[in-house]
């Protein structure tokens, strides 16, 4: 179980990838409007990264903060998300928990948000994320 931060209000999970933002291999990929530098090997340099943020992420998030405690849930590594969820929260206000791939197991071939972690009824918990298979369970 994960200890989130106390929130009476319900809690919406947002995911990353091709939810809030769309990744690019490179930072030269045509309508790319963000570079991000992410340490993918821990013996290399950062590389950019080039990412689209969707349009008004931020005013969602901002909106959202308002009214549930907003977390970001991705499957991606802690070091690849960072940087971008940093990007689109710079000031750390709207988004009041992070988990990563740490916190998924893979099954059948895909990634998978364990949301038994949470301590909190599903009933209280509402998702926004592309991906119907990452929350199968």
């Amino acid at each position: 179980m994960v200890d989130l931060p106390y929130s009476s209000k319900r809690t919406l999970i947002f995911d990353l990838d091709e939810t809030l933002i769309h990744s690019f291999d490179n930072q030269d990929e045509v309508g790319c409007n963000e570079v991000v530098f992410i340490k993918l090997d821990p013996d290399e340099d950062p590389v950019p990264v080039g990412i689209n943020i969707r349009p008004f992420a931020r005013e969602c998030l901002q909106e959202a903060a308002k009214f549930f405690q907003v977390i970001l849930f991705t499957a991606s590594e802690k070091d690849y998300a960072d940087p971008i969820i940093d990007l689109i929260d710079p000031d750390r206000k709207l988004i009041s928990a992070r988990f990563y791939r740490s916190s998924c197991f893979y099954y059948n071939g895909s990634w998978v948000k364990d949301l038994r972690i949470f301590k909190k009824p599903l009933s209280d918990i509402a998702i926004i994320d592309n991906s119907i298979p990452a929350f199968r369970f």
